[in-house]
């Protein structure tokens, strides 16, 4: 049994196609309806990955015009490598810049009307001084449209600066202030705990030692995101020079 929607020869008794999974036996209307159904909606923005409305003009938290953006998935809202194909994730394909051709729309010449014809001077002729040649009006060259966004791999606002990360490790890494602004929040959540503790335990040995431990994380932390050996926040974006 052939496949209506991808042609693929399957055995008789199958019920659906090993190629594409549609049903056999069904329409070609009803195996396209059957593949639109299973097709994953758009709901995430392709520029700072937050959720939005489908099919949205532009997007609800940062602004960027709607359907476009290839820094995040758009189906799961998963960060993406530049140049990726489909998502790491949940593995759909990623929608490609492409540039876009558009028919000129200028005014047409009357009906009848022939366009000037262009003469290429004789060999060895020489054009009289101020002789401008005709131009073919009619020649136009459709305009082409698809210039690199504004908004580049990452939208502004998205990624985090290294030097306010490192600062934020060295003098205030025992709270986890750091590990907050870069979004890994749950090592954030076990310094400031254990270091608060610390300080309401100060009568007893462990608690104290253990916030000073913490104080020391922090600090090394510090100097690692900026010497660049902790190069990327929570979310795999890379630290902002």
């Amino acid at each position: 049994m052939i496949c209506n929607r991808c042609g693929k020869v399957n055995d008789d008794a199958a019920n659906f196609c090993i190629g594409c999974g549609a049903p056999l036996g069904a329409s070609e209307s009803q195996s396209s309806a059957a593949a639109s159904a299973s097709e994953p909606t758009a709901q995430f923005c392709g520029w700072c990955g937050r959720e939005t409305i489908p099919g949205g003009a532009a997007c609800t938290s940062c602004g960027a015009p709607g359907g476009q953006g290839v820094a995040f998935c758009r189906y799961c809202g998963r960060i993406l490598t530049p140049g990726a194909v489909t998502c790491p994730n949940c593995n759909t394909a990623v929608p490609q810049p492409r540039q876009q051709t558009y028919a000129y729309t200028g005014q047409n010449p009357p009906q009848g009307t022939v366009p000037p014809q262009v003469h290429a001077p004789s060999q060895g002729a020489v054009p009289p001084q101020g002789y401008v040649p005709p131009q073919n009006v009619y020649a136009s060259q459709p305009p082409v449209y698809g210039a690199p966004s504004p908004y580049g791999a990452y939208p502004p606002g998205v990624q985090k600066n290294k030097v306010v990360a490192g600062l934020l490790g060295i003098f205030l890494g025992g709270l986890g202030v750091h590990n907050f602004y870069l979004g890994y929040t749950s090592k954030a959540i076990v310094q400031l705990v254990i270091t608060i503790a610390g300080y309401l335990l100060f009568f007893l040995v462990l608690p104290p030692l253990a916030a000073c431990a913490m104080g020391i994380w922090g600090f090394v932390e510090g100097i690692l995101i900026l010497t660049g050996r902790i190069a990327v926040d929570g979310h795999g974006v890379p630290l902002q020079q």
